[in-house]
This record gives structure tokens, C-alpha cells and sequence, in this order.
């Protein structure tokens, strides 16, 4: 049986596969976990003990502010009584508060402008999650709001957001066949209305093609942001969850790991089956190990632990060494380009291909306007490519 137990995890997933055995060993039990971010999942998980040790730090607003959890430990401390505590907290709390409400509103005119043209469009990642599986949605912190739709229906949702005025792209008009036959995979939007909006037209270069457009197919309707809106099932959540926890420069937050654990808490009994039928489904299955691990390790999920468990007897090698190293070192010694190249070399299909590496070498549309910009001085190209080759490293 696997049991990928580790610092505050009392319970892994079960399998009963000798493979699975070997490898839990092999990889020794779980990734390190640091301990400040280990005693803070504690705090949040209604531990008084670990609340009053967390308040306490000398940098605590600060540290829980990079984790993007800083509402939410004004809210664990409202809900123990916990009285005095950082006043940067509840600022924190006020500020989010706040920024859902201009969310709700702007994207009810989306919602209706989508509704003019018969688009359907999904809310992923942050937005989604705030209000749908945290108990106050001024608890999950987001900096941008992330839209998805098909591919096919991309030039009919670059209409909407002019429309709306939230198109902002330098001095020139947007093409969709050109962006469809090229690289990137988001267009930025929405800086007219006080709020970016990331328009994903396809999900990132090392996921399967046509990935995105099934989210689009599957995904729930989701009225109350206008007929045409959906959201992702709870499974589809997770699985994007999971993957894009790995996108963000290290040291990553610690709220990706957290959406796991929360929608793990509000799903049924059947809901890690589900997600590992969906990640062997996509060949996904690295990085939602990975993911569901971490979550496990910090907030002692059995739910997350059976995913990691499960999914990890289903590596093939190449996933297995970087398994390995994640397992050693932890996740924030563990790149998103050892990811990315693990999923390569054992096969797995992605969009890019090969190319797929560029796109974590060079992920900073800045970076891309410096290369082939017509005229461009030497200086700013070689400060472009320093300064995406600092990021990939961070990543």
C-alpha cells in the first residue's frame, strides 16, 4: 500500500500495487515542507494553538500576504475570538472584500455581452474558486480575473471586450486567426474597467491540445453572470488547480495549494476517483500528483493524498526522477521546467511539443514584443532576454 505520509499528514491515499509500494520508499515518504508554511495551514485550519504562535511573528502580515492568505488569517482570527491581531490583516480582508463586489459587477456585463453574440464563456482559477468554495469570498485573494472560451470563438469575444472597452492591446487591433495560429494562449483585457481580465483562448503550451475547448463543452452553466456563462465542474477545477499552481515564480503561494484542499472539502465521496480518470484521461498526471501532494503534506487532506497517491503508481519513468527530486527538495526547489520537460521525455502529449519549453523560457509577452520588435535597440533586446531567462530560473 502507498502511504505518502509526511509533516502534518496523517493519511495518504491506498493503493494496493507493489509498484506503488517501491515508489513510495523510493521517494521517501513526502516533500519537505517549511515549517512556517506548515504551522500557517494549521492556523487556518482552526488550529488555536498554531493561530496564536502565527500572530505572533514579528512579519506575519507580510508573510501572509506573499501567500495570499492574509484575508484569510483575518478571518481564522475573527472565528476564534483572537484578539489583538495585525491590523494589516484586516486591510487585507477589506481590500478583497471589496474587489468581489467590482468582480460580481463587471462581470455581469460581460456576461451580458456574451449573452448578445450567444458565446459561451467559463470563469477559471481565482474568480471561480472565491466564490464558490471558500466560506467568505473575500477569503481567496486574485489578481486578475481569467475568462475562457473556445478557440473558434475567439474573434467573437475580442468583439465583446471592445465593446465593454476592455480591450487594450499597444496601438494595434487584435487578429484571431493570427493569435490562433501562433503560440500564446491569453490575450490581457479589461483595463478600461479597473480590473485585467485574462481571455485564455486555449490552456498552456505543455497541456494536451483541445484541452480548453473541453472545459468549455463540460463545464456547468453558471446564470447568475448571464445566460451564456459557465464554470468548470468541481473535478475540471481541481485539475486546473492543480496544473496551474506550478505557473506562478517561486517561492509560489501558498493559495494554489490551498484551492486544492478547499475543493477536496467540498466535493463527495467519489470525487478523488473522479479527478484521476480525468488527469489519465488528459495525461496530466505529474503535476496533479504533485499538486495533490503538496496539499496533503500542508493541510493533511486524505482526499489530495489519495490523488497523489494513486496518480504517482501511474508515472512512467522520466516523471518518476522528477517525482523524486520534488519528493527530496520540496516544491519550491522543483522548477515548472523540470515539469514540463518530464512530461517530454516520457511521452505525454502537449501542445507545443518541444516548443513547449519556449514557452516557460519565454513567457513575458514584454519579452516577445523586445525580440521581434522591427528596430528594437540591442541593449533592449539583451535586457529582455536577461530578464526572461531570471524568470524561467524563478519558475
Amino acid at each position: 500500500m502507498i502511504e505518502p505520509t509526511c509533516k502534518g499528514m496523517d493519511t495518504g491515499g491506498r493503493v494496493k500495487s507493489p509498484r506503488a509500494a517501491t515508489l513510495a520508499t523510493w521517494l521517501g515518504g513526502g516533500p519537505p515542507v517549511d515549517d512556517r508554511q506548515h504551522l500557517l495551514a494549521q492556523a487556518l485550519a482552526d488550529s488555536l494553538d498554531a493561530l496564536h504562535q502565527v500572530v505572533a511573528w514579528p512579519e506575519v502580515g507580510q508573510f501572509a500576504a506573499a501567500h495570499r492568505l492574509a484575508p484569510a488569517l483575518a478571518l481564522a482570527c475573527r472565528r476564534a475570538g483572537l484578539r489583538p491581531y495585525p491590523p494589516s490583516l484586516d486591510r487585507d480582508l477589506y481590500w478583497t472584500t471589496g474587489r468581489q463586489l467590482l468582480v460580481n459587477e463587471e462581470l455581469r456585463k460581460a456576461g451580458r455581452a456574451f449573452d448578445d453574440v450567444g458565446i459561451p464563456w467559463v470563469i477559471i482559477k481565482g474568480a471561480d474558486l472565491a466564490a464558490r468554495v471558500y466560506a467568505h469570498p473575500g477569503e481567496r485573494v486574485f489578481t486578475d480575473v481569467d475568462i475562457l472560451v473556445k478557440g473558434a470563438d475567439l474573434g467573437g469575444a475580442l468583439t465583446c471586450l471592445e465593446r465593454l472597452g476592455w480591450l487594450e492591446e499597444a496601438d494595434h487591433a487584435l487578429d484571431a486567426d493570427a493569435l490562433l495560429s501562433g503560440e500564446r494562449y491569453v490575450v490581457t483585457a479589461g483595463r478600461g474597467s479597473g480590473l485585467m481580465v485574462e481571455l485564455h483562448y486555449r490552456l498552456w503550451g505543455w497541456m494536451p491540445a483541445g484541452m480548453g475547448d473541453t472545459v468549455v463543452e463540460e463545464a456547468e452553466p453558471h446564470p447568475s453572470w448571464g445566460a451564456m456563462a459557465r464554470r468548470p465542474t468541481l473535478v475540471w477545477a481541481f485539475l486546473l488547480a492543480a496544473v496551474h499552481a506550478w505557473q506562478p515564480v517561486r517561492p509560489r503561494p501558498m493559495a494554489g495549494w490551498r484551492d486544492l484542499e478547499r475543493l477536496a472539502a467540498a466535493a463527495g465521496s467519489q470525487f478523488a476517483a473522479e479527478v484521476i480518470l480525468l488527469a489519465q484521461r488528459w495525461a496530466v498526471q505529474l503535476p496533479v500528483a504533485l499538486s495533490a501532494w503538496q496539499a496533503a503534506c500542508l493541510w493533511g487532506d486524505s482526499t489530495c493524498g489519495e490523488i497523489a497517491g494513486r496518480l504517482l503508481a501511474c508515472l512512467r519513468a522520466p516523471e518518476v526522477l522528477a517525482a523524486s527530486h520534488f519528493a527530496r527538495r520540496g516544491e519550491n526547489a522543483t522548477p515548472l521546467g523540470l515539469l514540463v520537460l518530464a512530461r517530454l521525455l516520457a511521452g505525454r502529449p502537449s501542445r507545443l511539443g518541444w516548443r513547449s519549453v519556449g514557452q516557460v523560457l519565454w513567457p513575458a509577452e514584454e519579452t516577445v514584443h523586445h525580440l521581434v520588435t522591427p528596430g528594437g535597440t540591442g541593449s533592449g533586446r539583451l535586457s529582455a532576454i536577461w530578464r526572461s531567462l531570471h524568470r524561467a530560473v524563478r519558475q
